[in-house]
């Protein structure tokens, strides 16, 4: 019997590169997994990845959305679940993570904006906070102090329907960032649904108070 670290039914010498490369090219794998060698540059010990191989990954990743928990991380069988149920997407997608981020691919940008515009979710009552996928999210994952949330603003006045408009009542709440499409093309009237960021201790409001002249009105129900 080998022990640990033993080598057994190897061959005993590879005749160098090519050899290595043909051992492991003998997979069943229906996809090209090699890997080309690149000549590599260092200063003072420290290797400068080259700028296009950066650029490429980036344009790899911003197709993907991503999700995370802003307290405890939930195991990925109840996370696959629960979105299972509450997303009602036409095409399929794919979901991956680290030991921070749930990667979601959709195979339909409609599905993937749908995700992106929903109401908060929460699974197992706790808040799971979605966001398109960039390299700021992705060197912030450890250290989230803000969260983007949908809201919907409720019996807002036409006067107030305009990007102006729709952004200082936005600023009401937090950052503005955008609103949804039925908003902004004026489709769906019955209430404006902005996104924005939050604090993660964010109190939310039950309605905003303003007053344009002489004339106050509260917009709510307030919420997501």
């Amino acid at each position: 019997m080998a022990g640990l670290g033993s080598v057994v039914d190897g061959p005993s010498v590879m005749g160098g590169q090519g050899s290595w490369r043909a051992l492991f090219s003998a997979g069943t794998s229906s996809r090209n997994t090699s890997l080309r060698r690149f000549e590599t540059h260092q200063v003072d010990g420290i290797a400068e990845i080259p700028a296009n191989i950066v650029e490429k990954g980036v344009s790899m990743w911003s197709e993907y959305v991503v999700g995370f928990f802003v307290e405890k991380r939930l195991p990925f069988p109840m996370v696959k679940t629960a979105l299972a149920r509450q997303w009602k997407v036409k095409g399929s997608y794919s979901i991956s993570t680290d030991r921070e981020l749930f990667y979601f691919k959709f195979n339909q940008d409609e599905d993937r904006k749908q995700v992106l515009e929903a109401d908060l979710i929460f699974i197992a009552g706790k808040l799971f906070v979605i966001r398109q996928w960039s390299r700021e999210v992705e060197a912030q994952k450890t250290k989230i102090t803000s969260i983007p949330i949908w809201v919907k603003l409720m019996d807002l006045p036409k006067e107030l329907w305009t990007d102006e408009g729709l952004g200082y009542i936005a600023s009401l709440i937090g950052e503005p960032l955008r609103t949804d499409e039925a908003t902004i093309e004026r489709t769906r009237l019955m209430f404006a649904k902005i996104c924005v960021v939050v604090p993660i201790d964010y109190e939310y409001k039950s309605s905003i108070q303003v007053k344009m002249g002489d004339e106050k009105f509260l917009s709510g129900p307030f919420g997501s």
